[in-house]
């Protein structure tokens, strides 16, 4: 079944399901997709604390205060955030650092920067502060129950040091996507081999978005161009993996093994084939116990295209990310392109602009092209009845959040 690029991602939607949660100490979770709400366990802040260096005070002393006659306060022992929380009675002032407990009795801070002098223990001020003044209340952040952070999101540095400060030690997270990657070519060579023959970036730059996606790689194999090799390393991978890609003869040609390889091994096809350039041989078909499997082209442009559009996809669809499909932009267009296919197009592109925002294709039409990859920050969708693009024609741009 041949199916336009909206609808492979709707029946993405429907047959990919969550692989299930561990729990996990925060210290080693970064990276992580939370499988369950994470709710603080303590007020933030946990008492009421200054906001500011400064003067505690009781605010109705210093109601007559102008700078012409100020009022004057005695000091009373000083504040650090690590003390317990001390007291001030009658005509006296304390010092506070920033975070440290307000003393009873005081009702205001004043910034030291607003202090008339200071002399011989004695404070003068000069103006009379509101109540409550450069408190941090507490709770008025946080409160005990409070969610910090939802199902769905990923454990970011931001997240990991809000769940951190409310005493948050352990999180439920989904389990990472096991993903096999199985490539093949008679032409191909490995990085490194001595063999003479084309070499094989598929796997590596495959492996490198699994990884970023917060996957795992537990197979990775560059296999022969024939039925049988190929049909015996998906056999391998899908008893190891959730997550099977095959990364050459996507195709309905002679050679092309891919799709029989799958169904040799009990898979269910999906769709055969998406109405986009680069990338329109790939296929997605369903394994037993759950395992996805994912045919792409082994055409460098078209199999990072494909990966990048529905390959996160299915992996963000695995750990229940809360955000599963690429988000949609629209930008001008900084040069005039011509699209030559009647399909839908998917093609890399860059900022040339930011204000206003501009983009411009790095990727010469042929999925077998490389020369614009490295300045690749996002996909230009281009619709399948428009052939010609002017310079400054709006124009739909997808990428991740990260």
């Amino acid at each position: 079944m041949s199916v336009l690029f909206n609808e492979a991602q709707d029946l993405i939607d429907k047959i990919v399901k969550p692989l299930g949660s561990e729990k996990m100490n925060i210290t080693e979770s970064s990276g992580r997709w939370l499988s369950d709400s994470a709710a603080s366990k303590c007020d933030n802040p946990r008492e009421t604390v200054s906001a500011m260096d400064g003067w505690a005070v009781d605010h109705q002393l210093l109601i007559d205060a102008t700078r012409n006659e100020p009022v004057i306060l005695q000091t009373g022992d000083p504040t650090y955030a690590e003390d317990k929380r001390k007291s001030i009675d009658g005509d006296v002032c304390a010092w506070v650092a920033t975070g440290a407990q307000i003393p009873r009795g005081a009702t205001a801070i004043v910034p030291w920067e607003k202090v008339v002098r200071e002399e011989d223990g004695r404070i003068a001020f000069s103006e009379c502060p509101k109540r409550g003044e450069y408190f941090r209340v507490k709770g008025e952040d946080v409160n005990v129950g409070d969610m910090v952070a939802l199902k769905g999101c990923r454990l970011s540095y931001w997240a990991i040091q809000a769940l951190i400060s409310c005493d948050i030690e352990s999180v439920e997270v989904s389990k990472m996507p096991r993903v096999a990657l199985i490539a093949n070519g008679n032409e191909l060579v490995l990085p490194g081999s001595k063999k003479q023959g084309v070499k094989c970036g598929n796997l590596q730059a495959i492996g490198q978005i699994v990884k970023e996606q917060g996957g795992n790689v537990v197979y990775s194999e560059l296999v022969e161009d024939d039925l049988e090799s190929l049909s015996k390393a998906v056999s391998e991978a899908k008893n190891k993996a959730d997550f099977v890609i095959t990364l050459g003869g996507a195709a309905d040609g002679e050679r092309d093994y891919a799709k029989r390889a799958f169904v040799e091994n009990g898979g269910e096809i999906i769709f055969d084939k998406i109405a986009m350039q680069p990338g329109g041989p790939s296929f997605l078909t369903s394994l037993s116990e759950g395992v996805i499997g994912l045919g792409i082209s082994g055409n460098p442009l078209s199999s990072l295209v494909v990966f990048e559009l529905l390959g996160i996809q299915i992996m963000r669809l695995m750990v229940g990310a809360k955000r599963y499909r690429p988000l949609h932009t629209n930008a001008m267009l900084d040069e005039a392109l011509i699209w030559k296919s009647k399909k839908e197009g998917f093609l890399p592109g860059r900022f040339a602009s930011y204000n206003p925002v501009k983009v411009i294709n790095v990727q010469p039409n042929g999925s077998h092209r490389v020369s614009g990859l490295s300045d690749t920050e996002f996909l230009i969708r281009l619709p399948a009845e428009t052939n010609e693009f002017s310079r400054n024609s709006e124009i739909e741009v997808l990428s991740w959040d990260k």
